[in-house]
């Protein structure tokens, strides 16, 4: 038992390790049976497809995640994003305020301004 704690405190790719784990374990048993199951096999053979599916989703993520890394846009998604955020935020205030045209302009100039910059230093970093 304290194994798969250990296990499971390296986050979801150790779950998903247990998950595939589990999976060899119920085919090695219904293997040893003098006549397997069908349904039973069937329903280990989707189980091992959908441990599969996230153990590839796991991989995906984290090749993601180091791209972006080494790019620096997750420096300028936190950065940035909280200022844009921010921006957008306050329209919405503006927006339940039923704003004059006039207002409503204004609001939505200063939104775009302020994610601007944003917007083109992710462009720049994602498209080297």
């Amino acid at each position: 038992m304290e194994a798969v704690v250990e296990i499971l405190r390296v986050g979801f790719s150790g779950l998903i390790f247990l998950l595939a784990f589990l999976a060899y374990r119920l085919l090695a048993k219904e293997q040893v049976k003098s006549k397997p199951d069908p349904k039973i096999l069937s329903a280990i053979t989707s189980y091992r497809a959908y441990t599969l599916i996230a153990a590839l989703l796991t991989v995906l993520v984290a090749v993601i995640s180091l791209v972006f890394e080494e790019r620096g846009i997750l420096s300028v998604v936190q950065s940035g994003g909280r200022r844009c955020h921010r921006q957008l935020e306050q329209l919405d205030t503006v927006l339940t305020l039923n704003p004059k045209p006039e207002e409503l302009r204004a609001a939505v100039g200063a939104e775009v301004e302020a994610c601007r910059g944003y917007v083109a230093e992710l462009w720049e970093r994602a498209n080297p």
